[in-house]
């Protein structure tokens, strides 16, 4: 990811760009054990601006994870077979397979679909595409975009 300019902090990788901030985080999940680790990938986008006028940005800034983001998927969502995909491994040789699964799905999907965001301005026409999406009133009401 350092080759893309994405820094790491914890499990999430990030990188400015634009306006906003693009994030990929790596999820553990609850159900791993100590033999066991199952594991997915989270891609965000954090909008700046967004944040600014809804009055958050001093709070979140310091706060800001994949949690917060103003849109979020899982890497599943992304892939061609529109699932949430989890890796789960408990070998080095399945650790080892898993992170090259992980690269590739990253690559081919996960990267490409942040670019179709990696902008306030690209969030807000993925939204005004989507007819029913909850979140254009509540943007439109506080006046973030115009109508």
């Amino acid at each position: 990811m350092a080759p893309l300019g994405f820094r790491r902090k914890g499990s999430t990788f990030f990188v400015r760009h634009d306006d906003v901030l693009l994030m990929v985080n790596l999820q553990k999940s609850t159900s791993s054990t100590s033999a066991k680790v199952i594991a997915t990938l989270n891609l965000g986008v954090f909008s700046y601006p967004l944040a600014q006028a809804l009055e958050e940005l001093e709070y979140l800034e310091s706060r800001i994870s994949i949690w917060l983001c103003h849109w979020q998927e899982r890497i599943g969502a992304v892939m061609p077979e529109h699932y949430d995909k989890w890796w789960a491994v408990s070998s080095l040789e399945e650790a080892v397979q898993a992170g090259k699964e992980m690269v590739e799905a990253l690559q081919n999907y996960g990267l490409p679909a942040l670019e179709k965001v990696d902008s306030t301005a690209k969030l807000h026409a993925l939204w005004e595409s989507v007819v029913n999406h909850q979140v254009r009133p509540i943007l439109y009401e506080l006046n973030i975009f115009p109508h």
